[in-house]
């Protein structure tokens, strides 16, 4: 699809050349760090969001805020645009999205709920004999997003806590609320299984899974529904991004080239003809025509940026120490607020460990 999308592009630009080179995946980024640090490399790199800021940080990839007009990003799914954002710079643009979405079995909910209290009402007329309407997923992982739909902040700028407020015991009260929504489950993917079993109205899961998924229930049982309202916000879900960078070596008519094959590669027709191969687009006036895109598509315009430029290590501390909050709310019967404070408090003195240390 790539080669044929070039073809087009030269018929429009016939004076410019390409060199595709195809890396495996696991070593392509290092490959490109390599390269580029001697000052080479291709002139464009496609990869995921997050080896952005440390190429950034390298100086091995470009901040093309400068040349990309702003009427012209209004178009790009926000959480996906706000996922090349780092240190004020733009360094990176979506090429396609992935992430988690809410899928329902229409055999077994003919209805989309709109709201979460209608997913209650919903659920509960049809779980019975070994179905149940909902199996949700409590994980901090899989439900810290629903903080952002809620309008919170996981952490603030500093990478420092900031869950710890209402919208934080908000999110605990949405978690409570999946009990009455149907059967609840802790990171595992006992609700995945389930649902591939036909015995489930609703789970979160990846976007990548939609396949797997409709071959298991029948494509014609499956759909990707909007995120639920919920209070004054509603959930959501990562978002994250396959993306275009700028190699920082690219200058002069190298460089024009590659910012005018940036552009087309983001027009909406080109957008579609990915989408034919499965790339959900990640320009929001694409009109593709497979239906679980579609869907995807309007879900992921509630959907909130994966932290990417955070470093794996520092969230998994968040992950780590959220997950003990959920347990010690729904397990041990700890106040929401105190476990909240006790997860801000852990976290803040990890973290002062951490810069004390020589």
């Amino acid at each position: 699809m790539l080669q044929s999308i070039i073809d087009a592009f030269k018929r429009l630009y016939s004076d410019v050349t390409f060199s595709l080179l195809y890396i495996p995946s696991d070593d392509l980024f290092n490959k490109y760090r390599e390269a580029s640090y001697h000052g080479r490399g291709p002139g464009l790199l496609l990869g995921p969001s997050e080896w952005g800021y440390k190429l950034y940080n390298e100086a091995l990839i470009s901040d093309i805020q400068q040349y990309v007009p702003g009427e012209y990003l209004t178009n790009i799914n926000p959480a996906a645009l706000a996922s090349g954002k780092y240190n004020d710079a733009l360094i990176s643009l979506p090429l396609s999205l992935h992430g988690l979405v809410m899928y329902r079995n229409t055999s077994i909910l003919s209805t989309a709920p709109y709201s979460f209290n209608e997913l209650i009402a919903l659920s509960q007329q049809v779980t019975h004999g070994g179905v149940v309407g909902s199996y949700l997923e409590r994980g901090a992982t899989f439900s810290s997003p629903d903080i952002l739909g809620l309008g919170g902040r996981l952490m603030d700028n500093n990478e420092n806590p900031a869950f710890n407020d209402l919208y934080g015991q908000e999110w605990l009260d949405l978690l409570k609320a999946f009990d009455e929504a149907g059967a609840v489950t802790f990171n595992t993917n006992r609700d995945l299984d389930m649902f591939k079993r036909g015995r489930v109205g609703i789970i979160i899961d990846g976007s990548w899974n939609a396949s797997i998924l409709a071959q298991a229930i029948g494509a014609d049982n499956l759909a990707i529904d909007p995120w639920l309202t919920f209070g004054t916000g509603h959930m959501s879900g990562w978002v994250e991004t396959d993306s275009i960078f700028l190699n920082a070596n690219t200058t002069g008519n190298d460089q024009f080239a590659a910012l005018s094959f940036i552009g087309y590669l983001l027009d909406p027709n080109v957008q579609m003809r990915l989408a034919e191969v499965g790339h959900i687009p990640s320009v929001t006036t694409t009109q593709p025509r497979d239906l679980f895109i579609q869907q995807a598509m309007v879900a992921f315009s509630d959907g909130v940026p994966y932290p990417n430029s955070i470093d794996p290590y520092v969230l998994n501390i968040y992950w780590n120490e959220l997950d003990w909050a959920i347990k010690n709310v729904f397990e041990a019967g700890v106040d929401p607020e105190m476990a909240l404070s006790t997860a801000d408090r852990n976290i803040t003195q990890i973290f002062r460990e951490l810069r004390t240390e020589p």
